[in-house]
């Protein structure tokens, strides 16, 4: 018994602040603007189911269209995350493999212009 009185408490009280809002030019015409704008859409779906069916078809096939490209893009994004995830042990692979490779050749690259450093030295001091 107790919810009854609250939720026709909450009813009265509702109708009540509306009622006393309604004091106020600007709101009282605000709501009668309102009024009569569904009204009138209202009157006019009523007066023309036709219309009113064509609109809701044509909002389902964009919202049709619209979700299917988002799976689409969706499925793409996940499908290109999981070649970057195969790919990834791969890269890593083949800048380690190319880092040793110019390491290597460094070295080789030194070794080479030494030699050459200390055979030109030696050429040009006569020994």
């Amino acid at each position: 018994m107790g919810k009854n009185k609250f939720f026709t408490g909450m009813l009265v009280g509702a109708v009540a602040g509306g009622l006393v809002t309604l004091f106020d030019r600007s709101t009282r015409e605000s709501v009668s603007t309102s009024l009569k704008n569904g009204g009138q859409k209202v009157w006019d779906s009523v007066s023309n189911p036709q219309e009113l069916l064509a609109q809701s078809k044509e909002i389902y096939t964009k919202s049709s269209a619209a979700l299917q490209q988002m799976k689409d893009d969706l499925q793409y994004i996940n499908e290109t995350v999981e070649e970057v995830k195969k790919l990834t042990p791969r890269i890593k692979r083949m800048v380690t493999e190319t880092k040793d490779t110019f390491e290597h050749s460094a070295e080789k690259y030194k070794e080479v212009l030494v030699e050459d450093h200390v055979e030109n030295n030696n050429e040009y001091t006569g020994s």
